[in-house]
């Protein structure tokens, strides 16, 4: 049977996904190996994230954008809110946890392992989990074909179209284009360790407690890309991925030079 998809295009995925794997496993190790850092540190980042990301931002979800007649809809109405409640709800987690529940895992370093765990479970359920179920869907429609793969769907109706549409998206979907989207995932963890490190010194230095504001507009501005491609103002997976990756990359400098200083 002819492969519909390229299998250079499953080793991409594969590969991709492995990397967004191991990065913070990677990171955690490192750290714990060379500086001493304590691996609760990055706990406690996995734990900060799960309950203000995941929980509280989704009540808030809940709230505002179900049912028939959400409070918030339309496109600039919406992309406004979903920039700004992520960035509002991650980096207040951020503040509240270095406030009170980092106070016996001092330094920056801790901080780092922090922002290992905060930024690796997005890494990991983003980027790894969506690469790895890309890989597997790649696989089934290679062993059943299209039409069986259709068949096998067994929806109707508009469903039925969306899901058709999406699967011959994702069959025309380059192999470069997964290479770029696991780069901006592995560069948007960094990008999450940085907005850590920007908060750490919020918390720690009087005198900076101002990036707590710059921590949420630079989050916010790092997910407006993404928020635009949503709402199909923007239509260019590479162009938004690289807009990403710019915003990333400043995000990145700015910690790093804070982290030098100080």
């Amino acid at each position: 049977m002819h492969n519909v998809i390229a299998g250079s295009t499953i080793s991409v995925l594969a590969i991709a996904a492995i990397l967004c794997l191991v990065a913070p496993f990677f990171m955690i190790i490192r750290y714990r190996n060379l500086y001493k850092a304590k691996v609760s540190s990055a706990l406690l980042g996995v734990g900060t994230f799960v309950v203000f990301a995941w929980i509280l931002e989704n009540i808030c979800h809940i709230i505002f954008l179900s049912g028939k007649h959400p409070i918030i809809s339309g496109t600039i109405p919406f992309v406004s809110y979903a920039v700004v409640t992520a960035a509002v709800f991650e980096e207040t987690g951020r503040l509240i946890a270095f406030r009170y529940l980092m106070t016996k895992r001092p330094g920056a370093r801790n901080a780092m392992m922090f922002g290992f765990g905060h930024g690796g479970v997005e890494c990991l359920f983003l980027g790894s989990a969506t690469l790895f179920n890309n890989m597997t869907l790649a696989v089934t429609v290679n062993n059943l074909g299209v039409q069986g793969y259709i068949d096998k769907i067994g929806s109707t109706g508009e469903q039925f179209i969306r899901q058709k549409d999406a699967l011959f998206g994702f069959i025309n979907t380059p192999a470069s284009q997964y290479i770029l989207a696991g780069s901006e995932r592995i560069i948007v963890f960094m990008a999450q360790i940085a907005l850590t490190v920007l908060i750490y010194y919020a918390v720690t230095h009087s005198e900076l407690r101002f990036l707590y504001p710059v921590a949420i507009v630079l989050h916010a501005l790092l997910n407006l890309p993404a928020a635009l491609y949503q709402k199909k103002v923007m239509t260019n997976v590479p162009l938004m991925e690289s807009l990403i990756g710019v915003v990333a990359i400043a995000i990145i400098i700015t910690a790093y030079r804070l982290f030098q200083k100080y």
